[in-house]
């Protein structure tokens, strides 16, 4: 029973641990020949942008929207796929998922 509680105990500080690992990990990203960057953190919040001017002109509205799509899913793909290896490596590193009754 003590084993089991330590187990418990082990994945709940890992995966503290990890969410103030993702919290700090960032990934910037541009599109459009670098004319708009994103930046996200681990939890895919946006926490840069950076537009050229070049987009400021009423008539390139479209073509800002479309970069910044692109741009956002690009950032969260990417990102995804770090939050999931850094996720695989804890429960890597933890033997797999204990074998607790309940969980």
């Amino acid at each position: 029973m003590f084993d089991k509680m330590k187990q418990l105990y082990d994945l709940q500080k890992k995966a503290k641990q990890m969410e103030k690992d993702l919290e700090v990990l960032t990934l910037t990203v541009d599109e459009a020949g670098g004319r708009v960057k994103l930046t996200v953190n681990g939890k895919f919040k946006i926490t840069e942008i950076s537009i050229d001017p070049y987009y400021f002109a009423p008539d390139k509205k479209t073509e800002l929207e479309s970069a910044i799509k692109r741009a956002s899913s690009n950032a969260v793909g990417q990102m995804q796929k770090k939050s999931a290896a850094i996720a695989a490596e804890v429960y890597k590193s933890m033997g797999g998922m204990p074998n607790i009754p309940g969980l």
